[in-house]
């Protein structure tokens, strides 16, 4: 058994799972003991024990969903691959933190941002590529796109023809390339960073 794999396996084991106490404090099991130095030694092999982090991040997202109050879901857009992308930019610069420490500090990040309430799912399509986002993010980047001045009207309920125009030419003016599809970078740049006219 790989080195790393045993110490997951007996940190899943001997770890007792616990509420937080009256301090706060509570026990970290799994994956989320793992160094960022050994999760990054693992994304670079793309290892079993990288696929088994993304789960465990996906775990512990459901988890924040179920206990945080006023909490449907605390990733708005978010795939757990962008997560995983954020975390290996995090962990090349701080390789001793814990795995468990920067989803925290991630999640509690966009705590602002979160899905409070349940939310329909929008489905759409452009050219040949599908899509799903909650109807609350597509509220926010047709109120965003409207501030910067690439969506006119009210808003659509659905994906409609000026909302991917309204992309489309966000993503044409930011550099990237002009698809129309609400894709994790675009709504990445739309709505987590300062966005330039």
């Amino acid at each position: 058994m790989r080195p790393i794999l045993a110490v997951l396996l007996f940190a899943c084991w001997c770890v007792p799972a616990r509420a937080a106490d009256s301090g706060g404090a509570h026990a970290v099991r799994g994956v989320g003991l793992v160094t960022c130095e050994q999760f990054l030694q693992e994304a670079e092999k793309k290892s079993s024990v990288f696929f088994m982090i993304g789960g465990w991040i996906d775990g512990y997202v459901t988890g924040v969903n179920h206990y945080a109050p006023d909490t449907y879901d605390a990733l708005s857009f978010e795939s757990t691959e962008l997560v995983v992308r954020l975390i290996e930019g995090h962990c090349k610069a701080r390789p001793a933190d814990r795995l468990f420490a920067v989803a925290a500090a991630f999640l509690a990040r966009f705590s602002d941002d979160r899905i409070r309430a349940q939310s329909p799912i929008v489905r759409g399509k452009v050219g040949d590529q599908e899509f799903a986002i909650y109807a609350e993010v597509l509220r926010r980047a047709q109120r965003r796109l409207t501030d910067l001045g690439y969506y006119k009207g009210e808003p659509e309920a659905d994906y409609g023809e000026r909302t991917r125009s309204a992309f489309a030419a966000y993503q044409e003016r930011s550099g990237m390339r002009s698809t129309g599809l609400p894709d994790q970078g675009t709504l990445w740049r739309l709505l987590r960073q300062p966005a330039d006219k």
